[in-house]
C-alpha cells in the first residue's frame, strides 16, 4: 500500500512541476471521460489549492521527495523524533491539566466540609 501511496505523491508533485496547464488538462480530460470523476479532480484542485501560488506541497502535506537517499533517511529520523516529542509534551499538557483538576477539586471538597467537623 505504500507503494501505491508513493506513487500517488509521485504523481502529485510530477503534475505540480508541469503547472496549472496541466491541471487544466486532466480536468477537462476528465470531465470529457466522466462529469463524477471531473467534478471530483475540480475539488481536489481547489481543495488543495492546485491554482494557487507555485504548488509546492504535496498532497499530503509534507515536503516534496529528494533524491538522497542519506537525506530522507535523515529526514525521516527527525520526522520521526519530532512526532514522538509532541507526543510527549501533549502527554505532560495532559498530566498539568489533570493536576490542576484534581487542585480544584479538592480545593472544592475542602470548602465544603462542615467548619465543625
Amino acid at each position: 500500500m505504500d507503494k501505491v501511496k508513493q506513487a500517488w505523491y509521485d504523481f502529485i508533485g510530477w503534475m505540480d512541476k508541469q503547472g496549472v496547464l496541466a491541471w487544466v488538462a486532466v480536468m477537462v480530460v476528465s470531465f470529457i471521460v466522466n462529469w463524477m470523476l471531473g467534478l471530483a479532480v475540480l475539488f481536489f484542485i481547489l481543495v488543495t489549492n492546485r491554482f494557487g501560488k507555485g504548488c509546492k506541497k504535496n498532497f499530503n502535506g509534507s515536503l516534496p521527495m529528494t533524491k538522497n537517499s542519506a537525506f530522507e533517511k535523515y529526514k525521516a529520523e527527525t520526522l520521526s523524533r519530532l512526532a514522538k516529542e509532541q507526543k510527549e509534551f501533549e502527554e505532560f499538557l495532559e498530566n498539568l491539566k489533570s493536576a490542576k483538576d484534581q487542585r480544584e477539586f479538592d480545593s472544592f471538597m475542602e470548602q465544603r466540609k462542615p467548619q465543625g467537623s
